[in-house]
């Protein structure tokens, strides 16, 4: 059963990513034709800022209720029946304010099921099964991605139904966590008690406070490139709306499978403070140069070298970033708490790098995706120095 956080995980994001590289884009584009990509950006970012919020909010509000009931399974259904109906109307919506208001509001929900399967993650895995459940967890962003984007590239389905799919999708696979999450608040770990399942380092603060910065800039790297996809198919690479899409698909398979092989593989074999210090500095440098690479380089065969290369980086390094978040969550009755400031680090680039890339995109397209491209490269490879010197702190 120590998958089905990760599974939660899966069904929080498959509402969240897809998105971003297709279906927002096409229902823009299909309700407000000629907008491009700028209005994209902006909603972008409309979104993450309200994933952000929702993932405090809902943190401690599955704190709060798990300390006072000793089960998250009110704010679990409350995710599972919000993002079923938010889904929903974003399929209904036809104007570009309904439908990024509606993509707000579907954030909280998503947000209960991802902070919900996350502390339930720290809660129930043993030392023994927080690497492989780790590895697990950090393939599910990109396995939802490529779910989502599979199911928005089929040619009998609109835009709209595509939201819709996705979303009811993502309730139905979020099911399972309600049968898991039956433990008491009693029976869970609040003090010394669960020390033994922190690194011996684990109460150095500086060396938390580094590793959320290296979170952050990593974070920039790969929203720069999970986001843009098909906007750098389409305006680097000069592709047509159908060649692009298939380009960006194949792109998002190579890195699923890549991602989630890379991920269990880390968390399965590495344990140790500097193996997974030293792992997750190589892996946030291998996205970085990945995404340089293509950006110097533009070409269809690279990109798929590149897409594999990405996904070998992106999965190992989300992995890890669970693996030292839960080595480190010291009150469990906390981890909702605790899990929202965590991801809401990790999730802020989300909101600016849109932002940025609206104010590169306004002219020309090819640039501006290159430039947006080398800067975020350069953030993942400050991400890897950064935990590779943040690991002296600790020695």
């Amino acid at each position: 059963m120590h998958f089905v956080p990760a599974l939660g995980v899966f069904a929080g994001w498959i509402t969240v990513m897809p998105a971003t590289v297709l279906t927002l884009a096409a229902r823009v584009d299909e309700i407000d034709s000629g907008t491009g990509d700028t209005k994209y950006s902006l909603a972008l970012s409309a979104g993450w800022i309200s994933l952000i919020i929702a993932l405090f909010t809902m943190g401690r509000i599955g704190d709060a209720v798990l300390a006072r009931y000793g089960t998250r399974s009110s704010v679990i259904g409350f995710g599972i029946i919000g993002i079923a109906i938010f889904g929903y109307a974003l399929g209904q919506a036809n104007t570009i304010f309904s439908l990024v208001f509606v993509w707000c509001l579907i954030q909280l929900p998503a947000a209960a099921i991802i902070t919900s399967s996350l502390a339930m993650a720290s809660q129930y895995a043993n030392e023994s099964k927080q690497g492989l459940l780790s590895g697990l967890a950090g393939g599910a962003p990109v396995l939802a991605l490529f779910v989502g984007t599979l199911v928005t590239s089929a040619e009998a389905l609109t835009p709209a139904n595509a939201f819709v799919i996705t979303s009811l999708l993502g309730a139905f696979l979020a099911i399972p966590l309600l049968m898991m999450n039956k433990h008491s608040a009693a029976s869970i770990s609040r003090s010394g008690e669960s020390d033994k399942r922190f690194w011996d380092t684990a109460d150095s603060q500086k060396f938390w406070n580094r590793f959320l910065l290296s979170a952050f800039l990593l974070s920039c790297a790969t929203s720069s490139a999970n986001g843009f996809l098909l906007v750098f198919a389409s305006q680097a690479l000069g592709l047509e709306t159908e060649p692009a899409t298939n380009l960006v698909t194949t792109m998002v398979l190579a890195a699923t499978l890549s991602s989630i092989i890379s991920g269990l593989i880390t968390g399965k074999f590495l344990s140790s403070q500097s193996q997974v210090t030293y792992a997750y500095s190589i892996a946030a440098i291998v996205v970085g140069s990945s995404i340089g690479i293509l950006a110097l380089y533009p070409s269809q065969g690279l990109a798929l070298i590149v897409g594999l290369l990405f996904g070998i980086g992106f999965g190992a390094a989300n992995g890890l970033e669970l693996t030292i978040f839960m080595r480190n969550q010291k009150d469990q009755m906390r981890a909702g708490k605790s899990l929202g400031l965590f991801t809401g680090v990790t999730t802020a680039p989300f909101v600016l790098v849109p932002l940025v890339a609206a104010y590169l995109l306004r002219n020309d397209g090819s640039t501006g995706i290159t430039q947006l491209w080398l800067g975020g490269s350069v953030f993942g490879i400050i991400a890897g120095i950064m935990v590779l010197r943040s690991s002296k702190v600790n020695a």
